[in-house]
């Protein structure tokens, strides 16, 4: 399509979006959006004022995204039943403790850094050479085990099967999840299990790191992937500025609580919205947003740990 057909057509859509508002039906507007935004990026203006009409078309659309967003938002929320049973954290002492603990946090960092620097996520994919660069039990550095023990955070799981799928000592063999269960299986079985695994992850980083998080929990269901604690650890590594590095739900919805986060949605946009605050309420201007994020964790693991073990067991 040209130019002139392709604004007429993002113009139609948005139109739709509007319509859909007003009819209630904000929820049928997600593919029309993502439609625009594909069309959008087909758009190649020739004149300035072709880009002044494109960017009033992506201002609306941006717009939509958030009515549509925020509406989604507010009808998922729930009570967060932690909420008035729980002390409460003091950002201004987290800003304090950050500052004269840098290089505490700051190792941290490093650490983050290492693991992305290894398994790089970039053109919505992750840098992972094959089935047993991924997976644990294979040997040393290979993606999952970096995850479990090379990396910042206890993600609480006690088995293999948190992973899906793995190499099985004892069985001298590959394995998958199967329910709760362990079912051993072939190595033609696994290559082709890992590769839809692997494919599942990068969908789930796609929807992290284009700000889609609201569709996180709903996309992973019937899909093969890691458990939710495992994908929580796994978005803090590649989005240190979007997570906090606190992995179970029953600590993330503690947390939140522990903010004055009083109506909660699911796990991960939880997390998010911790993320969120945090990054809102320090005002450092010399730390990152990153900084902040991951500064916050670090000051969790060493002040407030104990509390919150304590509370959620």
């Amino acid at each position: 399509m040209g130019n002139q057909e392709i604004a007429t057509e993002i113009k139609t859509k948005i139109d739709i979006c509007k319509e859909k508002i007003k009819a209630g039906k904000i929820e049928e507007n997600e593919e029309l959006i993502l439609d625009i935004e594909k069309l959008i990026e087909q758009y190649k203006p020739e004149n300035d004022t072709q880009k002044k009409i494109m960017n009033n078309r992506i201002t609306e659309v941006n717009g939509l995204k958030n009515f549509s967003q925020s509406r989604e938002k507010e009808k998922k929320k729930k009570k967060n039943t932690f909420y008035g049973k729980v002390e409460m954290i003091d950002l201004v002492d987290c800003e304090q403790w950050i500052k004269e603990n840098t290089e505490d946090w700051q190792s941290e960092v490093d650490s983050i850094n290492n693991f992305v620097k290894k398994f790089p996520f970039e053109n919505n994919s992750i840098k992972i050479s094959d089935i047993k660069n991924y997976t644990l039990g294979t040997g040393r550095g290979s993606f999952c085990l970096e995850v479990e023990v090379g990396t910042p955070g206890h993600i609480g799981q006690k088995s293999s099967l948190a992973y899906y799928l793995y190499w099985s000592i004892e069985d001298n063999s590959f394995a998958m999840r199967e329910g709760v269960n362990k079912k051993v299986i072939s190595l033609k079985e696994a290559e082709s299990i890992y590769i839809d695994l692997k494919k599942n992850l990068e969908k789930m980083l796609v929807l992290a790191d284009t700000n889609r998080i609201h569709l996180i929990e709903e996309t992973r269901e019937n899909l093969q992937l890691p458990i939710s604690n495992v994908l929580q650890k796994i978005f803090f590594l590649y989005f240190p500025d979007k997570f906090m590095g606190y992995y179970s739900k029953a600590y993330i919805y503690k947390i939140a609580a522990m903010l004055g986060i009083s109506n909660t949605l699911d796990v991960f946009q939880t997390n998010h919205e911790i993320a969120e605050k945090v990054i809102k309420k320090i005002s450092n201007p010399e730390l990152s947003e990153r900084d902040k994020s991951v500064g916050f964790t670090i000051y969790l693991w060493r002040k407030w740990n104990d509390y919150l073990k304590k509370s959620v067991e």
